[in-house]
């Protein structure tokens, strides 16, 4: 299941609009950061927040 817009957007935000690996802004990227799984889940998971980071 893709992680929908709403929480991609409220990921960014917490990370205030930083990468979480190397803390560079977005703003200077040329693509916007995806926003990734901290640890991986098979199955049906949920897109957990505190398991989301931009990078």
């Amino acid at each position: 299941m893709p992680i929908n817009d709403a929480i991609k957007q409220a990921i960014r935000e917490r990370a205030s609009y930083l990468c979480e690996y190397c803390h560079s802004p977005e703003r200077l990227s040329a693509n916007r950061f995806t926003v990734d799984h901290i640890i991986i889940h098979s199955g049906h998971y949920t897109h957990w927040s505190s398991n989301l980071r931009p990078s």
